[in-house]
């Protein structure tokens, strides 16, 4: 996306089933909306208002409904938050340069379905597995 998006904006977060055994899985796309910026977060830093499974989302891709990549979801902070957060694509620009591909200039997206979002995210979307015996 070309700037942050503002909160209340809808967005998809993709998540991976937790999984002890280390299986590939394919991953949950929930929908849900932003939140502000969290007082006590760095710059760069929103609430994230998706109903994620379990702790939620560790490094998940955040789409706006047009499909573009918003953010990083960082999941809960180690504060005791019950709220998870986000790293914004503005943020994450100023840290890691221009790696997302081109910016798109339309300001404002053109809706897409959420299988579509689905679809283009699976594009972009890693699943790390981890095992510990």
């Amino acid at each position: 996306a070309p700037r942050d998006a503002f909160p209340g904006s809808p967005v998809f977060g993709l998540d991976m089933p937790a999984d002890p055994q280390a299986q590939p899985a394919w991953p949950v796309m929930r929908a849900g909306f932003l939140g502000m910026p969290a007082a006590s977060a760095p710059a760069g830093i929103t609430r994230l208002g998706l109903a994620l499974p379990g702790a939620g989302v560790r490094g998940g891709p955040v789409f706006d409904v047009g499909g573009r990549l918003v953010g990083i979801a960082l999941g809960r902070p180690a504060q005791a938050s019950t709220t998870d957060q986000m790293i914004t694509v503005t943020a994450l620009r100023q840290a890691f340069g221009e790696r997302f591909g081109a910016v798109d200039a339309e300001p404002k997206p053109r809706a897409v379905g959420a299988d579509e979002v689905y679809e283009r995210a699976m594009r972009t979307t890693l699943q790390v597995l981890v095992f510990a015996p």
